[in-house]
């Protein structure tokens, strides 16, 4: 219903021929010669370019009672033509009515002799500069069915202008002076003026919705074309016979078509052809919800159309990459692509397809819950769509209009905007928004709770969804009428078509191959997983033995971390090997192109004046980043294990409960709008619990994670003992709200946990909450991390993954590599010792963090810090200390040590730290929830020397490091962090450590004072490397004690550092 494929891909794809036919009575006369103008010969191509709106001639000798034949292929520029007489006199004038790349063919019987002079001229807002060609076709003597031709030319022409006026009153006037058209180049035998005629006319038909009709026209073209040997416009035709199929439903048939004219335009090198011809075969995939393939063949189409200058194709390629988007979740990438295509439209006059991108805007504004910028982009659409008598739009957007009335709750509107909609889409066969607006429909009942209509809308979208294969209206058409069963009492009838649309989403996912596309798609449908869920526990509390609850948690399991769960399924298939050198190279040189374009946006960035400049880059830099993308994508279809990575599996009960020990219960969370729940396992027992929604769960968590992390915090002008008092208050309330939170989410099943170990798969804003600290009993506030182990997972399938590669033979933790204490400026005086050592003439040079801002690291870190209200980057004197105490605790040649200088990226990126077991990074971390790309790890900024170097470890860095260490230590602030997305997690550097090898991640959950951190270190290593524990216990064990020491038992210094990943 939304893709600009289903309105606007037949007159995009015909080839329009505007012709005059002038047969004229002449004269004889003085005439001039002009014989300066070029002189066109028989057959023989003259192509020219026009810079500045200037005309041109050329010249055609006749002798007497010729007929003379000529045309023009407008390449990149709409004008008109004039023909002057031997005597000077205009004899014909004829304009292309409807846009670039179409020719214009002239045919004229010249009775009296001498040069004809033809006229070339730049015609409306393209008439700067463009090119062109002409050709002269014939000069033969007149014969007696030329009277045919020209009575059928004159009459084609006629048909035309009407056509051209982009009324529908005005094609329906042209509907009679086709067929008398039709009927002259019958009696003359011109194969060619009887092809384009039934060509021209078939747009006519189009455009007034009667597709039989026109697909009859078109095949008939189709015949004369192949009749005549005339082959490319065989294959524009054949293109339109696939857009009539595809319009219908009938997809393959449609694919076919589309793919017999992309061969003859291969073959033929017509490239504008072939581009065409790419966009449509990517329209197929787009409706059938196989949105990677899609992507693919439109990336081809634009690559093509832009080599050769055909930006009407541009926009709409441009809009339908927009839309593929959409559909996927990424709206503010829909939403750039969609404002490109609105300016190319806007700019050469496309007025249906400007129509057609208001439209596809609008669904974004509802998408974001902007109702009144929808409800205008909405509008402004269907105003254009009326004007222009363009039927099948004006149906398309009247059901938008509709379901905008029915997001603010209008239902009266709704419903009458959706009959208005309904009747049009059944006129025009507009099949594919008929089954939105069938659906939308259904929702209306559904809210006005009549549900037996409900049901009948839903199930007529969903049968023509199924006929037409329209993938996401039937996943959602399925998942209301669950919504409708589940209201009406049938939770079995619920379940069963909940289930179905899962699977249809599950199917629709699986085509994706780009990583973030799979991830903001799983988002976008987040809500059929938790309804999905909701339903079969409220079967549970019905049946409570018959395992309902078990398949609850699969579900869940299906729904969590799943792009994770493909990312660790791709490390350990090492995905770059056997892959084309050639697209590594590739991605190496994007990552490079991306890096300096990040450079010149920094620089742009807050500067006055650089406003439209700063625009330019960031379009450029998100096409390059939407590149590299694509080519990872490329590079992990093409490794010959793909198919292992396409669905990796998510664990059952059995596999989950075989991978926990007996000392070990996972705790699994699942935040729902009515209630949320939590399933207890454990190797050989089940539970499931109800909890309070979402909504409850989600104000008592925020509650306390700002509570703990309050002294991050700081007010304007306050002073120490304003500080002070601030701190107590926020202590006296710690206790309490952690308590609140304990009763909603542990309290329930506390009598169960026996001390045991537990495994937190958290939701939601659960996420950024420590279990450690919260309370066991009721009554009292008592620490969980007294009792129990705390470990957390993004998902039991991710522990799998994270288990099935094996470590090394007797592999245990006693060797680490330590970075710490980098140096950050080159105001920092260890740069000016080094500079000493040197006898360098530059120890008194005066830069700190914001010199040479021509370096891409420097403008990332100053944006990353800017998202964390972060000015500079102070040194981290604790972090030295951190350093030697954890070297002390073992041998010298089983660690290392790297501080000051050599503490930095290069160790990372091209060192050999295999050989250790545990990594450990005592520095800054920046976490960017708006870009996480910018997230990382700050190491030097400096050499020794005092030159600025690349001190920024990224995160797509930290993908693609190789590291031996089965543990990662991330002494840095906010570490376990990332962007939330839903159904996802959080996405940040400690997936990037698992991504790269690392089996646990130790991190932290907001930002904690240097001294605090160094001294929680110290006793989390001596528990590890001299007590031997495992790193869950050791750090169980060093937070009991900072718990202990008075200076140190507020959980805002010891609960802060969380362990994610494999325990054992």
């Amino acid at each position: 219903m939304y893709r600009e494929m289903i309105l606007r891909k037949l007159s995009a794809g015909l080839m329009f021929l505007m012709i005059a036919f002038v047969c004229l009575s002449l004269c004889s006369a003085t005439f001039a010669q002009n014989e300066n103008f070029t002189l066109l010969e028989i057959n023989k191509a003259t192509e020219r370019k026009t810079v500045g709106g200037k005309s041109e001639s050329f010249r055609i000798p006749v002798t007497r009672n010729k007929f003379v034949g000529f045309r023009v292929e407008q390449i990149s520029l709409l004008c008109f033509v004039r023909v002057f007489d031997p005597t000077g006199l205009q004899i014909a004038e004829v304009r292309n009515f409807i846009e670039v790349r179409k020719n214009i063919r002239v045919r004229l019987v010249a009775n009296a002799p001498g040069n004809y002079r033809v006229e070339i001229i730049p015609l409306g807002k393209n008439k700067k500069s463009g090119s062109y060609r002409i050709i002269l076709e014939e000069i033969r003597d007149i014969t007696d069915q030329d009277q045919f031709l020209i009575k059928g030319q004159a009459k084609l022409v006629e048909a035309e202008m009407l056509h051209a006026m982009g009324k529908a009153e005005s094609r329906k006037r042209s509907i009679p002076i086709y067929e008398e058209a039709f009927g002259y180049w019958q009696k003359s035998g011109d194969l060619l003026g009887q092809a384009d005629t039934k060509q021209y006319f078939a747009n006519v038909l189009y455009s007034l919705g009667n597709i039989p009709k026109a697909l009859e026209s078109l095949k008939e073209a189709r015949a004369f074309y192949s009749k005549a040997s005339k082959h490319l416009r065989e294959a524009t035709t054949l293109r339109g016979i696939g857009l009539m199929y595809h319009l219908t439903g009938d997809l393959d048939t449609a694919l076919k078509y589309y793919q017999q004219g992309l061969a003859i335009n291969r073959e033929r090198k017509n490239y504008g052809g072939e581009a065409s011809d790419l966009g449509n075969i990517g329209g197929i995939y787009q409706y059938l919800g196989e949105y990677q393939k899609a992507l693919d063949y439109y990336r081809q189409s634009l690559a093509l159309t832009e080599a050769h200058a055909s930006v009407r194709n541009s926009g709409r390629l441009l809009n339908n990459i927009g839309e593929v988007y959409r559909l996927l979740g990424q709206n503010q990438r829909s939403l750039d692509f969609l404002n490109r295509a609105l300016k190319i439209r806007r700019s050469i006059g496309d007025k249906r397809g400007e129509g057609n991108t208001l439209n596809n805007i609008g669904i974004i504004y509802l998408v974001l819950k902007d109702y009144a910028s929808a409800e205008q982009f909405l509008n402004d659409s269907l105003e254009i769509k009326r004007k222009i008598g363009d039927l099948r739009g004006e149906s398309t957007t009247l059901g938008n209009v509709g379901f905008a009335r029915y997001k603010k709750g209008d239902y009266e509107n709704s419903l009458v905007n959706l009959n208005r909609s309904l009747v049009l889409h059944r006129k025009s066969r507009n099949l594919r928004s008929e089954a939105a607006t069938l659906h939308y429909f259904g929702l209306v009942y559904e809210a006005q709770s009549d549900l037996d209509k409900a049901k009948d809308y839903q199930t007529q979208a969903l049968t023509l969804s199924r006929k037409i294969r329209y993938g996401v209206i039937e996943a959602q058409a399925l998942k209301s009428l669950a919504d409708i069963a589940r209201k009406q009492g049938s939770l079995e009838s619920a379940e069963k078509l909940l289930g179905e649309s899962i699977e249809r989403i599950e199917s629709l996912r699986s085509s994706v191959a780009i990583q973030s596309l799979r991830t903001s798609f799983l988002e976008r449908l987040q809500d059929f997983y938790t309804s999905y869920i909701a339903i079969l526990m409220e079967r549970h509390r019905l049946a409570p033995t018959d395992g309902f609850d078990i398949k609850a948690l699969e579900i869940s399991e299906k729904a969590r971390a799943r792009s994770l769960v493909d990312l660790l399924s791709e490390s350990r298939l090492e995905i770059q090997r056997g892959v084309d050198p050639r697209l590594l190279e590739r991605m190496k040189k994007l990552q490079i192109q991306v890096n300096s374009k990040e450079s010149r946006r920094a620089r742009l960035s807050g500067r006055k004046g650089a406003e439209k400049k700063l625009e330019s880059v960031e379009a450029e830099l998100s096409g390059l980043l939407g590149e590299f993308e694509e080519v990872k994508a490329q590079i992990r279809v093409s490794n010959p294990r793909y198919a292992e990575l396409t669905e990796p599996q998510t664990s059952k009960i059995s596999k989950i409960q075989s991978l926990l020990d007996k000392d070990s219960i996972l705790l699994e969370y699942s935040l729902g709008k009515k209630h949320s729940y939590v399933w207890l396992v454990t190797n050989n027992a089940f539970k499931s619990f109800t909890l309070p929604n979402e909504e409850i769960i989600g104000k008592a968590s925020r509650r306390v994670y700002s509570l703990i992390s309050a002294r991050d915090l700081s007010e304007p002008n306050e002073n120490p003992e304003d500080v002070q008092s601030r701190m107590d208050a926020v202590n006296r309330q710690i206790s309490e709200s952690l308590s609140k939170l304990s009763k909603m989410i542990i309290h329930p099943f506390a009598d169960k946990l026996n001390k045991k170990r537990l495994i937190v798969v958290a939701d939601g804003h659960l996420q950024y909450i420590p279990f450690g600290a919260l309370s066991s009993l009721a009554g009292q506030y008592q620490p969980l991390i007294l009792s129990h182990e705390i470990v957390n997972l993004p998902s039991a399938s991710t522990l799998a993954i994270v288990r099935a590669t094996p470590s090394k033979p007797g592999k245990i933790l006693d060797s680490v590599a330590v970075l710490a204490d980098p140096v950050f400026s080159l105001s920092d005086r260890r740069v000016a010792q080094s500079l000493a050592l040197e006898k360098s003439n530059t120890r008194n040079r005066n830069v700190n963090l914001k010199i040479a801002p021509e370096k891409s690291f420097l403008g990332q870190l100053k944006r990353s810090a800017d998202d964390l209200s972060i000015n500079e980057f102070r040194r981290l004197k604790f972090s030295r200390k951190e350093a030697n105490d954890i070297a002390s605790f073992v041998s010298k040649n089983k660690s290392l040590r790297a501080v000051d200088f050599s503490a930095d990226r290069d160790l990372l990126m091209n060192g050999d730290l295999s050989k250790y077991q545990i990594l450990h990074f005592a520095t800054h971390g920046l976490l960017n929830n708006k870009n996480p790309e910018l997230s990382g790890i700050v190491l030097s900024l400096v050499d020794k020397r005092g030159n600025p170097k690349d001190g920024f470890l990224r995160l797509h860095d930290i993908y693609n490091l190789q590291i031996g260490a089965d543990l990662v230590v991330l002494s840095a602030c906010q570490t376990a962090l990332g962007k939330d997305v839903k159904g996802e997690g959080l996405i940040g550097l400690t997936r990037g450590f698992m991504y790269a090898g690392s089996k646990t991640v130790v991190a932290s959950l907001w930002k904690v004072e240097d001294r605090a951190t160094s001294k929680l270190m110290k006793k989390f290593y001596r528990a590890m490397l001299k007590d031997k524990q495992k790193p869950s216990a050791a750090m169980r064990t060093a937070q009991i004690e900072m718990i202990k020491e008075s200076e140190w038992n507020n959980p805002y210094y010891w609960a802060a550092f969380t362990l994610q990943g494999d325990w054992k």
